[in-house]
């Protein structure tokens, strides 16, 4: 798997026959009746993750930097230090969580990676642009069952999303748990010629509300 294909798994950088869907506008809250979003959205938060891929492991940090209310969502900057560059953004609404920006590229519109409400079984495509020396590519995702997992930050009741990616003819498989409040706890990327990938949240530090 190249780089960047593996960059837009992770990122969700890692990473909708069909057009990309349109993020639909989110329900209005009536009283304290909030839609759950699939993301962490106080400034501050730090999610660590730990990746591990053919026996090595590596460490990474990103922190909530922004937060704001834009087309029926709530968006959410992150960056790899606090005050940093954002590194890229997501959107949560009731329908669902979705890829709003990866560093320059600007999705439009967003790539949506969760759909909600829950019913196992769906599915939608995404099409990512193409990129300088990539072309563009269609993603399938469909959805699972919400199961509990653990992580070394702790259990989560995460909604399970498998996608499958088809380049020159080969088969990329990953699989996502998205949970509420966190966002992805946990990403395996399938790759029997080298080993599956495997990304887990570490530790999640609470920004100050």
């Amino acid at each position: 798997m190249g780089r960047v294909t593996w960059c837009l798994a992770v990122a969700g950088l890692l990473s909708l026959a069909a057009l990309p869907e349109r993020a639909p506008a989110a329900p209005k809250p009536k009283g304290d009746d909030k839609p759950v979003l699939y993301l962490p959205t106080t400034l501050g938060d730090k999610r660590v993750l730990e990746s591990t891929w053919n026996g090595k492991s590596a460490e990474s940090a990103e922190w909530v930097t922004a937060v704001e209310a834009k087309a029926g969502m709530t968006v959410v900057s992150f960056a790899r230090e606090e005050g940093g560059p954002t590194l890229y953004r997501y959107g949560a609404s009731a329908d669902g969580m979705f890829r709003v920006s990866a560093g320059e590229l600007v999705y439009d519109p967003p790539y949506r990676l969760l759909k909600l409400p829950l019913k196992e079984g769906e599915t939608w495509e995404v099409e990512s642009p193409a990129t300088p020396g990539n072309p563009s590519s269609k993603f399938k995702y469909t959805t699972g069952k919400e199961e509990e997992v653990e992580v070394p930050a702790g259990k989560f009741k995460a909604i399970r999303v498998e996608m499958e990616n088809v380049i020159n003819g080969a088969v990329f498989r990953t699989t996502y748990w998205h949970a509420p409040g966190a966002g992805m706890v946990k990403i395996v990327s399938h790759d029997h010629k080298r080993g599956d990938r495997v990304q887990v949240l570490k530790s999640f530090t609470p920004g100050k509300k």
